[in-house]
This record gives C-alpha cells, sequence and structure tokens, in this order.
C-alpha cells in the first residue's frame, strides 16, 4: 500500500498550497500521488460540502455538522482514498477526521467520544501515516482569510478559533509518532522544503516507489 498524509491547521494555513508543493515534488520523484479533501472529493461528498458551506448554507446544530462531515468522510474513504492506498498511490489529504475532532470537538463542545465513535465507523478504522500541522496563531486567522474565500466559520469569534487551535495542540502531544507540525508562517517555499524532506524521510520514498 501507498502512504496516507494528512495535513490539518485553522483554516488560512495554507495547506491546500502546501499539498499542492508537495504533489508536484513528489511527482518529479516519480511518486504517483492522490489528492483529496474534505469534505468532499466524490460527486455525494460535493454536495455535502455545498449544504455545510456552500452560498445558500444554513444554520446547522454542531451534532449534524459532525454527522454530514462523517457522511462526506464514509464516501472518500470508501471511494478513493482506500482504492489509491491499495494501487500503491500516496494519498495527501486537506483534512480528515482530526478536523472534526478539533472544530466540532474542541469549538463547538460535542463529546470527543461521540467524534471518535463516528469516524471510527466513517473510516472503519484508516488512520494516516503521518499527520503534517501547519501551526497557525489563531489570532492570524482573520487576516489570512481576507485574501481567500470565507466559508460560515469565518465569523466565528476568535475565542472560537483558540479552542480549535487548543484542541489541536492536544492531538500533536499525544501522537508525537504520527503528528509533525510546522510554523505555517515561515515563507510557502521554505515550509514546502521542509515537508517535503519530512515526508520522504518518513514514508521512505524514493523515485521507485509508488510511480506508474
Amino acid at each position: 500500500m501507498g502512504g496516507f498524509v494528512v495535513f490539518e491547521g485553522l483554516d488560512g494555513a495554507g495547506k491546500s498550497t502546501q499539498i499542492q508543493l508537495l504533489a508536484g515534488a513528489l511527482a518529479e520523484m516519480g511518486v504517483s500521488t492522490e489528492t483529496v479533501r474534505e469534505p468532499g472529493g466524490t460527486p455525494a461528498g460535493e454536495d455535502i460540502r455545498a449544504i455545510m458551506f456552500g452560498p445558500n448554507a444554513k444554520p446547522l446544530r454542531p451534532l449534524t455538522w459532525a454527522f454530514l462531515m462523517n457522511s462526506a468522510r464514509a464516501q472518500l474513504v470508501a471511494e478513493r482514498i482506500r482504492p489509491a492506498l491499495e494501487s500503491g498511490r500516496t494519498v495527501l489529504a486537506d483534512r480528515y477526521w482530526y478536523s472534526t475532532l478539533a472544530y466540532q470537538g474542541g469549538g463547538e463542545g460535542i463529546d470527543l467520544s461521540v467524534i471518535r465513535e463516528l469516524s471510527g465507523i466513517a473510516t472503519s478504522g484508516l488512520n494516516p501515516d503521518l499527520v503534517v500541522y501547519l501551526d497557525l496563531p489563531a489570532d492570524q486567522v482573520a487576516d489570512r482569510k481576507r485574501t481567500g474565500h470565507p466559508n460560515v466559520l469565518d465569523s466565528r469569534p476568535l475565542r472560537f478559533h483558540q479552542q480549535v487551535a487548543g484542541a489541536y495542540k492536544n492531538m500533536t502531544e499525544h501522537e508525537r509518532d504520527r503528528w509533525v507540525c510546522f510554523d505555517a508562517t515561515q515563507p510557502a517555499a521554505t515550509l514546502a522544503v521542509a515537508i517535503r524532506d519530512m515526508v520522504v524521510d518518513r514514508l521512505r520514498l524514493s523515485p521507485s516507489v509508488g510511480a506508474g
């Protein structure tokens, strides 16, 4: 099976940019990759994303968010992530079930055991080999998002993003064998090199792995 790398962090931390840069760097090595995002990545998942983040999105209860995220996640794992891994490709994911723990658990206060149970069912227990955490101070979220595409979470107060960041910090401390933290305030190019080198080393990738 190929390697499974998840990117996590607050909105605006640069996950999408770094995934694109890493995919390009690995392609130059001949390593075949599959890039996915949550929620989304499948026809059903994109429909769910529109319900949650689209222009006509309506306010949803935190538990509803958790169910919707895991519905999209179940489709993504079954339709794209597992098949890609089984074919030997390296999967690069923009968020995974850790985001639900951070946002709906840390930010919204849903019992973490409930989220873990829902996510475990949705993923059939599939966990990544590595989690790349892009550490962005919570007070920089609003500044970063001014140049992006705002969503329904962007209007949340600073306290909400601080709680989410706190939840992430707790995860990084309890899964140090899987999580690798990077300063998201670094220049994108500098950060990309550090992430590439870490991923290649930790997954023991070579030009012959996952190529074709």
